[in-house]
């Protein structure tokens, strides 16, 4: 975001998926963005919620918990101070669904090495491709957010 030069004051909505937990410093990007917005401007946030149930149950091996590529991790809660103590109204948020092959929600529950049960349902599909039927998927593991820039 830093690399182009943009006025203050310029955007009426500003949209951060599945970056957030990349930088190096999300209080100053969140910063940055609200210098962005026009007053009135809306800012989404997308990132993983590192408080849904899947990540409970796998622990250290839900599959968001990746790092160094992953350096920040989030839920509805530090979302809203981030974007109340960044200057924001916090607005609304909601957890995202996702169409997903189910081989591809294996490897995610399993981050990628599926083992037991887990990898013997995965060699199965990968054997019989009418297996892998896409599903949609809401375990809560992403949620979006909304902030708005006070007028």
């Amino acid at each position: 975001m830093k690399t182009v030069s943009f006025p203050s004051n310029n955007f009426d909505y500003i949209t951060i998926q599945d970056a957030l937990d990349h930088s190096n410093n999300p209080v100053e990007t969140v910063r940055h963005c609200y210098n962005l917005l026009k007053p009135g401007g809306v800012l989404a946030i997308k990132v993983h919620n590192i408080s849904c149930l899947l990540s409970k149950i796998c622990g250290s091996h839900f599959y968001a918990i990746i790092p160094p590529d992953h350096l920040f991790y989030f839920n509805l809660k530090t979302l809203q101070l981030l974007l109340n103590k960044n200057g924001f109204k916090f607005h609304s948020y909601y957890y995202n669904t996702q169409k997903l092959k189910l081989s591809t929600s294996i490897l995610r529950v399993y981050k990628g090495k599926p083992t037991g049960i887990g990898n013997y349902i995965y060699n199965i599909i990968q054997k019989h491709p009418f297996l892998n039927f896409s599903i949609y998927k809401n375990f809560h593991d992403l949620i979006t957010v909304f902030g708005i820039k006070a007028k």
